[in-house]
C-alpha cells in the first residue's frame, strides 16, 4: 500500500545488491531477502539481545539520486514484534563513509510501510543500523527497504 504518489523505488528499475550484514538466522532468512521486493520474504537477523546492534548494506547498481526511504515489516503479529524499534538509515557514495540521513527512536511497528521524505543526495549504498532491536524474539526482521 503506497501512502503517497511518487516516482518508482529504485528497485523497480534495477535490482539492488546486499553488500554486507551483521548477520542471518539461517540461509533462508538471508538479507538479499530485504531488498527482494517480496513481502512474504523478509531478512531475519540472529535473535540477541534487544540492545546487540544490527546491520545491512545495500548497494545500489550506481550512484543515484535518492529522495526517501521506505522500509516495512513482515505481515503477521510476530514478524511485526521483530521490527527494529531504533535504527538509522545512513548513505555512502563509496561504502567506507556513512553518514546518517534518518533517525527512528522508540518505535512500535505496525504492519504498514514507513517513509522518510530526505533532500535529494546521490549515493551508492544505503545502511540500516539496528541500534534497538525488536521486542520479539527472533531477531531483525525488516521485509523491505527501499530508497527512491
Amino acid at each position: 500500500m503506497r501512502t503517497q504518489a511518487r516516482a518508482s523505488t529504485l528497485s523497480q528499475k534495477a535490482p539492488l545488491r546486499v553488500s554486507e550484514v551483521s548477520d542471518a538466522k539461517s540461509s533462508g532468512s538471508a538479507a538479499a531477502m530485504a531488498v527482494d521486493g517480496l513481502l512474504e520474504t523478509s531478512w531475519v537477523s540472529e535473535a540477541s539481545h534487544v540492545d546487540i546492534p544490527a546491520f545491512i548494506v545495500v548497494e545500489l547498481q550506481q550512484v543515484s539520486l535518492v529522495s526517501g526511504f521506505r522500509l516495512r515489516p513482515s505481515p503477521g503479529g510476530y514478524r511485526v514484534a521483530n521490527f527494529p524499534q531504533a535504527f538509522q538509515i545512513e548513505a555512502s557514495a563509496d561504502g567506507l563513509s556513512f553518514t546518517e540521513l534518518v533517525l527512528v527512536e522508540d518505535l512500535i511497528a505496525e504492519s504498514r510501510f514507513y517513509e522518510w521524505a530526505i533532500e535529494a543526495t546521490p549515493l551508492r549504498f544505503v545502511r540500516l543500523l539496528v541500534s534497538k532491536r525488536g521486542i520479539g524474539s527472533c531477531g531483525v526482521q525488516p521485509a523491505c527497504l527501499d530508497p527512491y
